[in-house]
């Protein structure tokens, strides 16, 4: 299967379940908001855009207390690390992944890279310029953790929400950009469910 291939079918797993999950608990929260955005508290010095988060739904449960309700998949695990070319400058190397939680580990000179904070304005779109579709999703992603150095690299995640499989696409090219040639992506840390 091809990389393209892989990326579709993750979205389209996501996305197939994601808004199955939203009809099921309108149902029960008829009042239930998807994709509201939030700016969430951190550590002084932490930039903005990585405390800015959608919510995959909101519940009025209470009036003075809604819920922040968050919807998981199992990722695909029949295939193994797969080894793919991205456009001749980067090297991917596939774990099994879901939509709504992928990490990227790589090793770069620098974590100062205005090509996927361009990636970020445009696929976040904080300002909610995006039309919403027909289903009512925005087509955005719903957050990215902040880079962080490790023994190995650095690494970040990305919960690419609502978007379309070009958000993916545009990341890779973002990250070619900065010169980084070779990218490990997996969902090594998320666990299935909701609620």
């Amino acid at each position: 299967m091809t990389l393209e291939e892989r990326i579709a079918n993750a979205r389209e797993h996501y996305m197939s379940n994601f808004r199955d999950w939203i009809v099921q608990r309108k149902k029960a929260f008829p009042k239930g908001v998807a994709e509201v955005m939030f700016l969430m508290p951190g550590p002084a010095g932490r930039p903005e855009r990585y405390r800015l988060m959608r919510v995959d739904l909101v519940e009025a449960k209470d009036p003075n207390k809604p819920a922040l309700v968050e919807m998981n998949v199992d990722s695909d695990a029949r295939f193994q690390a797969e080894p793919h070319g991205w456009k001749g400058s980067l090297h991917a190397v596939l774990y099994p992944f879901v939509w709504n939680g992928c990490e990227f580990r790589f090793v770069a000179p620098s974590l100062s890279w205005p090509a996927v904070d361009d990636w970020w304005d445009e696929w976040f779109d904080e300002q909610e310029r995006k039309p919403l579709s027909p289903d009512g999703l925005g087509g955005v992603i719903h957050s990215m953790t902040e880079p962080q150095r490790t023994a190995e690299g650095s690494t970040f995640s990305v919960d690419f929400g609502s978007a379309r499989v070009d958000a993916f696409h545009a990341l890779l090219d973002a990250l070619a950009a900065t010169g980084i040639r070779e990218v490990i992506v997996g969902s090594f840390h998320l666990k299935a469910g909701g609620d």
